[in-house]
């Protein structure tokens, strides 16, 4: 318990760290809700999902949640029983249909708003799930009665779901998907310990791409040998692991271990953001118990993944009026945005403030990066809470 024992000092001031940055996050955003029942600037669904999950998160009144619910009851439920405003251009609605109401409907379970209670809406997220692999799709177009399922990016699809399946007390749909992730991890164990990569997409049938498309590395796979990468497709699988707990943490250690491999600097990119909910998740779950589930060893590297990802992509990457800056999120690996840094060097950083324009890339908003860090970064500080109480004894 060494490492850990000469830890609890840190951990005291990263935790009032945590607070501090919580706070101030959480009071931005809320000075970004427009009164007068608009509630944001325009109707784009993108506001309602992630910036309503870190409100939640960092200690936003049920009076504000349930104001920014009741506006999505009113005005974005849909007779398919998908959530989004018909004002928004297909790419924008489609591109992200089922990832961001997962987030909204997290929070409407944890505060029990209506909305979570609607049988068209509950309907509709069961028809996202494949009865065949139990993987989680994100689009599957517009007619419920001849669904089209788009794989891509179904672990993190599949990841978040696990978690709202649990809130609304979905546990066999959880474990069908946990068990979809665990064999996502069992086919990556070779291509970590051969190459020092994580495979990240899969077919329909569950199958492992293997076979990355030109140009297109970035979205497919992750490596120990680069600084700038989807590191969240690993966090979210080890967070959605560890809260089904039993055997499908083996497979999230697994995930922590391959994480370690990482190269120092890629702490400073915002797509390190998950990890901080992953090893948090592992922390928050087991600290209590140890050294019965985990040992000494591997909560030391649970804290400390926990921390070098609050520390250098939160804090260190949060301005002085509490946001973050909205993300220019690459879409092909020879984008220039991948020389784009977020990390504050004296108040300064390289990355635009605003949208450019640019064709490879995509323009994610200081509200949608404010709000996913926030819920995140809640993950990781009740994950260091329970790890100092156990600690400290």
């Amino acid at each position: 318990m060494n490492e850990l024992t000469h830890k609890t000092s840190e951990m005291r001031v990263l935790l009032r760290a945590m607070a501090r940055s919580l706070e101030d996050g959480r009071k931005w955003l809320e000075s970004r809700i427009v009164p007068k029942g608009k509630v944001t600037r325009e109707r784009n669904f993108d506001f309602f999902g992630k910036p309503t999950w870190g409100l939640w998160s960092a200690g936003a009144s049920k009076a504000t949640i349930h104001k920014i619910l009741d506006h999505v009851a009113a005005e974005a439920v849909q007779s398919s029983g998908d959530l989004f405003f018909p004002e928004e251009p297909e790419a924008v609605r489609n591109a992200s249909r089922l990832y961001r109401v997962l987030y909204c409907l997290m929070v409407a379970a944890e505060v029990r708003h209506p909305l979570v209670k609607n049988p068209r809406i509950l309907t509709r997220i069961q028809h996202y799930q494949s009865e065949k692999t139990g993987a989680v799709f994100n689009f599957i177009g517009d007619d419920p009665a001849d669904p089209k399922p788009d794989p891509f990016y179904c672990a993190l699809l599949t990841s978040t779901s696990i978690h709202l399946f649990l809130k609304l007390g979905w546990r066999e749909r959880a474990l069908r998907a946990g068990d979809f992730l665990v064999k996502m991890v069992a086919a990556n164990r070779p291509h970590m310990r051969r190459k020092g990569i994580f495979y990240t997409q899969a077919d329909l049938n569950g199958k492992l791409i293997t076979k990355v498309p030109a140009n297109m590395s970035w979205c497919f796979a992750v490596s120990s040998a680069k600084p700038k990468q989807e590191f969240w497709q690993l966090g979210a699988i080890m967070a959605a692991l560890t809260k089904l707990r039993g055997r499908y943490l083996h497979s999230a250690l697994e995930l922590l271990g391959f994480e370690s491999t990482m190269l120092p600097e890629s702490c400073e990119w915002p797509q390190k953001c998950k990890l901080a909910w992953g090893a948090g998740e592992i922390l928050k779950s087991t600290a209590r118990t140890r050294p019965s589930v985990l040992t000494d060893l591997q909560l030391a590297l649970a804290y400390r993944v926990t921390r070098n990802t609050v520390v250098n992509t939160f804090l260190d990457a949060q301005w002085p009026d509490g946001s973050w800056a909205g993300d220019h999120y690459p879409l092909q690996d020879d984008a220039p945005e991948f020389h784009y840094d977020y990390k504050l060097l004296r108040g300064l950083a390289n990355a635009p403030r605003h949208p450019t324009g640019s064709k490879t890339c995509v323009w994610y908003t200081p509200e949608e990066m404010t709000g996913e860090f926030l819920g995140e970064m809640a993950v990781a500080k009740a994950g260091v809470k329970a790890l100092l109480k156990a600690v400290e004894g």
